[in-house]
């Protein structure tokens, strides 16, 4: 049995190397949004702006652990 190149892991993980980090964004978008409908005017910032951020952060560490040997 052979060793699987980076490609083949890649399409096993689920896509390409940003797929995580955009799965990551669209959770965060999902939340903030959530958070600033139930916390309208009180919420402080701009929720959908921050939990995106920290999704794609979020989602860049997923996929940077999937493709460490």
């Amino acid at each position: 049995m052979r060793e699987l190149n980076q490609n083949e892991l890649n399409t096993i993980a689920g896509g390409d190397s940003n797929h995580f980090a955009n799965a990551g964004w669209d959770i965060g978008k999902a939340l903030g949004t959530m958070v600033g409908i139930v916390g309208g005017p009180a919420a402080s910032g701009n929720p959908v702006f921050t939990n995106a951020l920290a999704g794609f952060k979020f989602g860049l560490r997923i996929d940077n652990l999937l493709r460490q040997k």
